[in-house]
């Protein structure tokens, strides 16, 4: 089976002169194949790539992708695994240029996003249309760096963990907005042309491993 992720720090990232995929969502999809008996590959990839892979071949499994109406039919949705909210991210020492015209309304900024994910097409779908797109999070911090953006947008998971991994101080990023109606909760899913007795195979593994440390960890990450 072909395992598709993203580079998304903490829970499914490669590291320089390491091509093996690590992380925390990582180590528990590893634990599910191998309780499910079944043999794999993982590759990293952009998630818009990742993403339409999972959709248009058999056998591919794809992690961590939130489940929406949109996607809901696409997939074979094996379980969840983490829910996050997400919010819009400044850097601290721009938090006093980013005032929106209007209260809690960000439109005019021009915003960081990763391409076709589903908090992007959340964004698009409230028309705000300054959205710039790119393939992983990585990237979403260094335009934000660079000024090439005036916010991003992410999640607290995110946020702390880019901090602690670069060794940041705490008050580096500043969030200015919180988006309440925007909970994505992720999953592992299958392509809906993998051969269902693969699907109830894992969906059985997926069941029996969720009092393992690899899932609590995942479970208590926010």
């Amino acid at each position: 089976m072909l395992v598709v992720t993203e580079e998304a720090y903490p829970l499914s990232y490669t590291e320089k002169g390491d091509n093996e995929v690590k992380g925390l969502a990582t180590n528990f999809v590893k634990e599910l194949l191998l309780k499910a008996n079944i043999e794999y590959e993982i590759k990293i990839l952009p998630w818009s790539r990742a993403y339409k892979m999972a959709v248009e071949h058999e056998n591919v499994l794809i992690y961590s992708i939130a489940k929406t109406s949109a996607r809901n039919e696409k997939f074979y949705w094996i379980g969840n695994i983490l829910n996050l909210n997400y919010h819009l991210f400044s850097l601290s020492s721009r938090k006093h240029d980013i005032v929106p015209k209007v209260a809690n309304n960000y439109k005019n900024n021009s915003i960081g996003v990763i391409s076709d994910s589903a908090s992007h097409q959340h964004l698009k779908y409230l028309n705000y249309s300054n959205l710039i797109p790119v393939q992983n999070t990585d990237q979403l911090f260094e335009i934000l760096k660079k000024k090439r953006v005036d916010l991003l947008l992410g999640s607290m998971l995110g946020i702390n963990y880019f901090v602690k991994r670069n060794q940041l101080s705490k008050d580096y990023f500043h969030r200015v907005h919180t988006f309440h109606n925007l909970e994505v909760k992720l999953y592992i899913a299958v392509s809906k042309k993998t051969d269902e007795k693969l699907v109830l195979r894992l969906k059985e593994a997926f069941d029996s491993l969720k009092d393992q440390d690899s899932f609590k960890q995942l479970s208590t990450l926010i």
